[in-house]
């Protein structure tokens, strides 16, 4: 315990010189376990992997592996996915990398065994690539990651998120942006031990949605952007979300004003709210119960 804190106060003082950290790691073996594990906790792109495998080669402008990744080359893989705690997954640098390179990565067992933070873009979360990321060592995940906007078609990821959560039932944040998730509420149901949910920007939220996030046990964090013209169930809302001390929520005053007044999270110490004023003038009986509900809560700091 004494080196690895020795390692990572060191790290944190060279601000993201690796290299006098690497060989430190190597001038003393000592030191080399834990300097592994502080260079390797994060990774931006499945790219720097391919440099460990001699298997790979170069066609088109993409790595892909040019034959079988043999045993030795596996363990050697594995000996430092197996440090990796968080990825990004950064679109601009996975350009040069095939696809195929993901499945064919994780065939045996998953790429990264102990990841505990993914972050993962359009391109993958909408693939079959993004199964190999998976582990039930997560604890937080966000996609897209950096959705882009307007794009042309927007993917069903709900079975996707059902794989996730099947995979990775211990999530404790969850955030979604954007596209279509079928079965949203279904998948969430599942997250018994999740405490920040962020779902901004879908097009469509099932019915029961706030139904089903008002008996999640531990959510302490609610990001909610409610869709225009989705009609939401609230019946048998009230005296739900027990432990949500924070809300951001965007949307009309009109969905604003129903949520608040049937949610009514008790233990609330935290409140932002952006009203959505594309759709319709804000009608001064909403402003009015709005007002209402926010004085309501008795933990609130006004």
């Amino acid at each position: 315990m004494l080196n690895d804190d020795i390692i990572r106060g060191i790290c944190a003082e060279l601000d993201g010189f690796e290299a006098v950290l690497l060989s430190l790691g190597l001038a003393s073996r000592i030191f080399l376990e834990p300097a592994l594990d502080v260079l390797w906790k994060r990774m931006d792109s499945i790219e720097l992997l391919l440099s460990v495998l001699p298997e790979t080669t170069l066609v088109n402008g993409k790595k892909m592996f040019l034959k079988p990744i043999a045993p030795s080359s596996r363990d050697r893989l594995h000996f430092y996915t197996s440090r990796v705690r968080e990825f990004y997954d950064w679109e601009r640098d996975e350009r040069f990398v095939h696809d195929s390179v993901y499945a064919y990565l994780g065939h045996e067992r998953p790429i990264f065994p102990k990841l505990r933070t993914l972050h993962i873009t359009h391109r993958l979360c909408s693939s079959n690539s993004f199964t190999f990321f998976l582990a039930t060592s997560l604890m937080v995940v966000s996609w897209p990651w950096h959705s882009r906007r307007g794009a042309v078609s927007s993917p069903d990821l709900g079975p996707s998120l059902a794989f996730l959560v099947s995979k990775s039932p211990g999530l404790k944040s969850l955030t979604l942006e954007e596209h279509t998730y079928s079965g949203l509420s279904l998948s969430l149901r599942r997250l018994l031990v999740l405490e920040s949910l962020s779902v901004r920007r879908l097009s469509y939220l099932g019915a029961d949605f706030i139904q089903t996030i008002a008996l999640l046990p531990r959510l302490t964090d609610l990001s909610l952007t409610i869709p225009a013209a989705v009609v939401l169930d609230y019946t048998g809302v009230k005296g739900g979300f027990p432990s949500l001390t924070k809300i951001t929520l965007e949307g009309s005053t009109s969905d604003t004003r129903k949520f608040l007044a049937a949610a009514r999270p008790q233990a609330l110490q935290d409140l932002t709210i952006n009203f959505n004023l594309d759709d319709q003038t804000p009608r001064p009986a909403d402003i009015a119960t709005i007002t209402h509900s926010i004085s309501s809560f008795p933990f609130l700091a006004i």
